[in-house]
């Protein structure tokens, strides 16, 4: 058998050529051809300037991309990756920045890399990757980097600042009377180091006292303000709220968000708004879950003309039971109402006539008369209720029903369906794949541009395959500038 030629003795600067070991098809190929052709005018030009010579953007650019792509997020672990994976040697032309260097670009050009991912998705867009017909809209929880216990309410914030400010009034007493019985070889002007670590404790309390009392929070935590105690699964965590807006058939992510709200209900505007800022076009179709419903959310998709497929929150507690379309013998389907004389009849026959009209929600209540009568209203009254009531929004009552009808029309069905295969892709990879179940940075600001790089990494692999041809390739490059 013949044996390969090996001289451990030989050292080689660089392979002749990294597709030789990686292939034609790696993705850090293709990271290396979008960065190239992104436009950086927007960055500050530092040539010439006085120092050492710092870092091409594109370096950074690459850097972060493919990191955030495949898995490693901390800049330490991306700078460990500059020095031994060939991927990276390749991206950087084996450049080997500084951690903090890495870091200190992530911080300091937010709002460009943010941009970034704009430009990314509207590439795609031009050359017709994506189409904005059926759009998916969902959340998902994401740990903030700060620990539960550093969570305070308002109360214990203001002992805690009664208390610090003790300790230092105490300590600076005793320093003064040590210094007039032993005296001093300072000035007597320094503060003792402990003090000072105190007083950094107490201003960043006071910081977070302040920002709960101009939110209006109940709780805060002192490492990341930002962040809030919402439910995930079973458990209370500090966390982010990330939102995202997903192309059905490509999986592309068209938009994102970090909210700090655990509610997703206000989205459905931001996300479609987001959409149309980046592609000048809506949506033809949206899905979501039952989060996102609101009356609000139904009146501005049909103002915008766009077909919403979002279930009341009443169904999703039993979501079978609405496609099946099953309903109880007196749930509110059943009652029949007349618009003439604007009055409900139940499946028994009596009539509920118009009770009061609850202005700021856009109710009006319904009330039966003859509920103790009825020898099936335990069937039909809840609790120790007497009476039965029915509530019908005044102007939204018809879109709601007819929403509802969508939903459980066969084609309703077959789009639902889609919902969250799709949307669970995305965030079904960032999770399992790469490992990303918490943030490295703090704040709403630098949260939002790690999650955006997230997405940009992701959609950088969904459409690596597109553009593997390279008459396509030079159209999606093209299409960055």
């Amino acid at each position: 058998m013949a044996i390969r030629d090996y001289q451990p003795q030989q050292f080689t600067l660089f392979f002749s050529n990294p597709k030789d070991i990686l292939g034609n098809e790696h993705l850090c190929f293709v990271v290396d051809d979008i960065v190239e052709y992104i436009d950086l005018s927007k960055l500050p030009n530092k040539r010439g300037t006085v120092g050492a010579p710092c870092y091409d953007y594109r370096v950074l650019i690459k850097i972060l991309f493919y990191g955030y792509a495949t898995g490693t997020f901390s800049s330490r672990k991306l700078m460990s990756s500059c020095q031994e994976n060939i991927s990276y040697l390749y991206l950087t032309r084996q450049q080997i920045p500084n951690f903090r260097t890495i870091s200190d670009f992530r911080k300091n050009y937010q709002s460009f890399l943010e941009e970034c991912f704009v430009k990314i998705v509207k590439a795609a867009k031009e050359i017709g990757l994506i189409k904005l017909g059926l759009v998916s809209l969902d959340s998902t929880k994401i740990r903030a980097n700060a620990s539960n216990q550093k969570t305070f309410t308002q109360d214990e914030l203001k002992e805690q600042i009664e208390r610090i400010e003790k300790s230092i009034d105490d300590a600076i007493k005793l320093d003064e009377a040590e210094d007039k019985l032993y005296g001093t070889d300072k000035t007597g002007n320094e503060l003792p180091e402990d003090i000072k670590d105190q007083k950094k404790r107490l201003k960043k309390i006071k910081q977070a006292l302040n920002k709960a009392k101009k939110e209006n929070k109940q709780k805060i935590n002192l490492t990341d303000a930002d962040a809030n105690f919402m439910k995930d699964k079973q458990t209370i965590q500090t966390n982010y709220n990330c939102q995202l807006a997903v192309d059905n058939k490509t999986k592309l992510i068209l938009a994102n968000n970090v909210i700090t709200n655990p509610a997703d209900s206000s989205e459905v505007k931001t996300q479609v708004e987001t959409i149309e800022d980046t592609f000048q076009e809506k949506p033809k179709e949206l899905l979501a879950d039952s989060g996102y419903y609101s009356v609000d959310n139904l009146a501005y998709l049909q103002g915008k003309q766009i077909k919403g497929y979002i279930p009341h929150q009443d169904d999703a507690r039993n979501i079978k039971n609405i496609f099946k379309d099953k309903q109880g013998l007196f749930d509110k389907r059943i009652f029949k109402y007349n618009r003439i004389k604007d009055q409900y009849t139940c499946p028994e026959g009596n009539i509920l006539h118009k009770k009061t009209i609850q202005s700021k929600k856009g109710l009006t209540l319904y009330q039966a008369k003859d509920c103790p009568q009825c020898t099936k209203q335990k069937l039909c009254l809840r609790g120790k209720a007497r009476f039965r009531h029915i509530a019908r929004y005044t102007t939204m009552e018809d879109s709601i029903i007819k929403m509802r009808n969508r939903l459980i029309s066969k084609t309703g069905k077959a789009k639902y369906s889609q919902r969250a295969p799709t949307i669970e892709t995305p965030f079904g990879h960032f999770k399992k794949n790469l490992g990303f179940r918490q943030f490295f940075c703090r704040g709403r600001p630098a949260v939002l541009t790690e999650f955006k790089l997230l997405c940009i990494g992701y959609n950088i692999r969904k459409i690596a395959p597109f553009i593997y041809n390279f008459k396509r390739k030079i159209q999606f490059t093209l299409a960055l500038n």
